[in-house]
């Protein structure tokens, strides 16, 4: 079948790998103001986390979309880079959330292209990859097809927390020494598989992110805390020697929810480092919350 033609490149058109949540979104709305076409590569809801549903475009966000292709699993990647390549698509953007692809999925034939294509000899190997390095397996394989990967802050303006405090709520003395621990303790966690935040209180952990995300942590939190323990940071950072293209961790109003529900005192970040999904409506649930949003200087 012949492809669909593409639509006029002026401003090139973009392709949009997209997982749950809101930020492609917000992507979406700002590549429609520019008038800029996308192609969108949506994740069916199988590979979102359970909190992260597909999102709704809403007219603004739909007037981007000039072809909507849907991806079942990872094993659709060949297919996916097949009609990037036929619709003159030279840049993608990675953006929001998906499952790590199972074992069976990275072991699977149709994924066997992809590794003989990046001269990958054994790819059982890869089932024991963390998310870096799949990721960076990814970038190679688009790149090897004349596919260049763009950030989602070099689309959307004001998209990474800044240092200082974000709302009218500031930390405490004791706060502030929480988030130094727990910035020493990241860098060294990010350098396995178990995520890019925990949560902290009086210098003791109360848990780390793990691959299901900050907001199975923040629930198990609220459901395992006295009803009298209150205090504590949730804590996010960029892995060590991230790719900032690439999985930066997020912060948005649900995550506010949550924290709130584990009565933590607020949330700090990695400044440079870290989405601020929905900004406005995030920063003014967390006043109305009475929790904090620092973002920290300081790299793990």
């Amino acid at each position: 079948m012949a492809a669909e033609p593409s639509p006029e490149q002026n401003p090139p058109a973009l392709g949009l790998i997209a997982g749950g949540g809101q930020l492609p979104v917000q992507i979406l709305k700002q590549l429609a103001a520019q008038g800029r076409k996308v192609l969108l590569v949506q994740f069916s809801s199988d590979n979102l986390p359970a909190e992260e549903f597909p999102f709704v475009l809403d007219e603004q966000a739909s007037r981007a979309v000039f072809k909507t292709l849907a991806v079942k699993t990872f094993s659709d990647l060949p297919e996916v880079t097949k009609q990037l390549v036929e619709h003159g698509i030279q840049q993608i953007c990675l953006a929001g959330a998906v499952r790590k692809p199972s074992r069976s999925e990275l072991l699977s034939p149709k994924l066997s292209a992809v590794f003989r294509d990046l001269e990958i000899s054994n790819q059982e190997e890869l089932t024991l990859q963390n998310d870096s390095a799949l990721l960076n397996i990814l970038k190679a394989y688009f790149s090897r097809h004349g596919i260049s990967i763009v950030a989602p802050q070099d689309l959307v303006p004001n998209l990474l927390a800044e240092a200082g405090t974000l709302g009218t709520q500031a930390p405490t003395p004791r706060d502030l020494e929480d988030i130094g621990k727990a910035v020493a303790l990241l860098s060294r966690l990010t350098e396995t598989d178990l995520g890019q935040g925990l949560a902290i209180c009086d210098g003791l952990v109360l848990g780390v992110e793990t691959a299901r995300g900050t907001d199975t942590l923040l629930r198990q939190i609220a459901a395992t805390r006295a009803t009298n323990e209150q205090g504590g940071v949730l804590v996010k950072c960029a892995r060590a020697n991230q790719d900032f293209a690439l999985d930066l961790p997020s912060l948005g109003p649900a995550t506010i929810e949550a924290a709130k529900a584990a009565r933590l005192s607020g949330i700090a970040v990695q400044a440079g480092a870290a989405y601020l999904i929905e900004r406005e409506r995030l920063i003014a649930r967390a006043d109305a919350e009475g929790l904090f949003v620092q973002g920290v200087a300081d790299k793990p």
